[in-house]
């Protein structure tokens, strides 16, 4: 089979198996799980957490995922539902309006349930900590903050390129409901 510049795209017979290699060394979901894990040990590491901590911390968390995890559920959901309902032809403008309105309302409350499990996923780790790991905790957050902040003021200045009304000079891309390919011709033999 003939090999493109990305696996399986441009090949005769893609092999379904190497969209799941990653392409370059620090890149994929491997990557990603390891760096996770070298963060999560330096971050117990540095507040000096206990085996017993670890344990509590690591039981908390799993209970606060089940708890969540039908939020961000019905969350991913909306939003599929709200693109859905966005580029249905079929509906009116005031129908869309309304069903995006309703979907808004239920996706602000749904957020607001998520922030508050969030919190009191919060709560449970300091009530875990020492005194002197909370104020370790306390410089974490800080830095991240900074950190955060770092990053927003790159994004923003990466929004000033954005154009002023909102659209792009590039064509969009196939498939999108505004450009489509023409037909192939023929084939000929």
């Amino acid at each position: 089979k003939a090999k493109g510049k990305h696996p399986g795209v441009n090949s005769v017979q893609g092999d379904p198996d190497e969209f799941a290699k990653p392409h370059r060394p620090g890149f994929g979901p491997e990557y990603s799980k390891e760096k996770m894990e070298a963060k999560k040990a330096e971050f117990e590491k540095r507040l000096n957490l206990t085996e017993e901590q670890k344990k509590k911390i690591e039981a908390n968390r799993k209970a606060d995922h089940e708890k969540i995890k039908p939020v961000m559920k019905k969350l991913r959901d909306n939003r599929e539902e709200f693109m859905e309902i966005k580029h249905d032809d079929t509906l009116s403008e005031a129908e869309k309006t309304k069903k995006l309105k309703k979907l808004r309302k239920e996706n602000k409350t749904l957020c607001e349930k998520a922030d508050k499990y969030r919190q009191e996923n919060m709560k449970k780790f300091e009530s875990i900590l020492t005194d002197s790991q909370k104020t370790e905790f306390a410089k974490i957050r800080e830095e991240q903050k900074a950190e955060f902040e770092k990053h927003k003021k790159s994004f923003d200045k990466m929004k000033k390129f954005e154009p002023k009304n909102g659209k792009h000079d590039f064509p969009a891309k196939p498939g999108c409901g505004e450009k489509k390919l023409p037909p192939a011709p023929p084939e000929t033999d």
